[in-house]
């Protein structure tokens, strides 16, 4: 079997996951006036193959993935919001950089890597804290 010659040293991405880890915790919600907050959140993994073929041949592969989610959010009064958040989708290889505003997810499992979207984009009146309605372009978990 062939000796391990990814780009990556093991070590090297558990620092890199670890440290992805922390800043996603320490960037998760800053106020940054009594109105306005940045919302966002990070998501980070270390994607690892090899394969060794009878003839003694292999391959290996590796890379670093990362989802980024980062926006703002504005409230003007208790009653009133608006929100708006770009996600991107970033890979070590097959990062080919792509900025749309998509009308359905690009890919069976969400946006490729290098892609980026404004992910929301709404404003949301609560007249009640029983109720809100919202108006724009926003996730959901409504099921019927």
């Amino acid at each position: 079997m062939r000796p391990y010659a990814g780009r990556f040293s093991r070590p090297l991405s558990a620092a890199a996951l670890g440290g992805s880890l922390l800043a996603a915790r320490a960037f998760a919600d800053i106020a940054l006036s009594p109105q306005l907050d940045f919302i966002g959140d990070l998501r980070g993994g270390y994607y690892w193959a090899e394969r060794a073929d009878r003839d003694g041949s292999g391959e290996s592969d590796d890379q670093l993935i990362a989802r980024i989610r980062g926006g703002l959010e504005w409230k003007p009064s208790e009653q009133l919001s608006a929100t708006i958040r770009l996600a991107g989708r970033y890979a070590t290889r097959s990062n080919h950089p792509h900025f749309e505003f998509f009308e359905s997810i690009p890919d069976a499992d969400g946006l490729r890597p290098g892609d980026s979207t404004v992910d929301e984009l709404f404003l949301a009146y609560t007249p009640t804290p029983q109720w809100e309605i919202s108006v724009g372009r926003l996730q959901t978990a409504f099921e019927l």
